[in-house]
């Protein structure tokens, strides 16, 4: 699986190696410059036409993401070679691109969140409140998680208005959650818990299928809908005020042995599949280039 993606006429017209090895390397190739370049435009149509919900030969699932779609882009490296390239990474900084190529099997993130530094021992064994961000409509899929704009306009609207009363004198609970007391240990934390979205919403609920190298081996399905229970945080800098949404979800000892399992996720070779499915084109346009540099 290649680590970039560029077009070269060197791999691509082997007859331009055999044209320098015979000392006409003195040539002016204007034509394939032109070519080359044009053809570093049709690679990264290509790669965009893969992140926008196109479906090529070899690629096994769909990916639709604006802002993937935005971050591939194209340079130059000589005056034969052209590099297309994404520079989309995760919050943590690791490359969108590497990871969807990559893939991964199996990971049961259960054992680790009933280790983890914020972990709390309850009377019936280790516990842990996961917290989940619940992106705005039209934010980055890959980042931030967006939830349909129906269920967004309509708990804004409950929030906004539950503020308003209570900012008008009125006793009701606040719409929007905050935290009341600080504290580095989850624990010692207070929040005063504002409007919350349907507890017993099924929006987004899933069943997945657990498989490993192709072989169903459990299923399992969600209790409630992933908006169940979400609340709108304030999340306050010495700057700004801002709100998140938020879900959260216990794990235990006693949870389901699926229920915190990430499904293995096979590998999306985007710059192979387009290398594979532009070569064709490439050759000929190439080949006609140098043709007309060398009458």
């Amino acid at each position: 699986m290649p680590k970039t993606l560029l077009v070269t006429v060197d791999e691509l017209v082997p007859e331009f190696i055999q044209l320098q090895k015979r000392g006409r390397g003195n040539l002016v190739f204007a034509h394939m410059e032109r070519a080359v370049e044009k053809l570093s435009t049709m690679y990264q149509e290509a790669w965009v036409q893969a992140a926008s919900g196109a479906s090529y030969p070899g690629l096994p699932f769909v990916i639709n993401s604006t802002q993937y779609q935005r971050t591939i882009k194209r340079r130059q490296i000589s005056p034969m070679i052209w590099e297309i390239y994404s520079d989309y990474t995760t919050k943590s900084g690791l490359g969108v691109t590497d990871l969807l190529e990559k893939g991964h099997g199996l990971i049961d993130l259960k054992p680790g969140l009933l280790r983890g530094p914020k972990s709390r021992a309850g009377k019936e064994g280790r516990y842990n409140i996961v917290a989940f961000r619940q992106g705005v409509p039209g934010s980055d899929p890959f980042r931030n998680n967006p939830m349909p704009i129906s269920v967004y306009k309509t708990f804004l609207q409950e929030v906004k208005q539950a503020d308003a009363q209570r900012k008008a004198g009125s006793q009701p609970i606040p719409g929007t959650s905050y935290t009341s007391k600080s504290s580095a240990t989850p624990g010692d934390r207070s929040y005063t818990w504002g409007a919350r979205f349907d507890k017993t919403s099924q929006l987004g609920r899933q069943t997945k299928q657990i498989k490993e190298k192709g072989k169903t081996i459990g299923q399992y399905a969600w209790k409630t809908g992933k908006y169940a229970g979400m609340v709108r945080l304030q999340q306050s800098t010495s700057r700004s005020q801002r709100g998140g949404y938020m879900t959260f979800r216990i794990v235990s000892s006693r949870s389901d042995p699926s229920s915190w399992i990430v499904p293995e996720q096979e590998p999306w070779p985007i710059r192979k599949v387009v290398t594979d499915f532009m070569r064709p084109f490439a050759e000929g346009i190439l080949k006609e280039a140098l043709e007309a540099d060398i009458r």
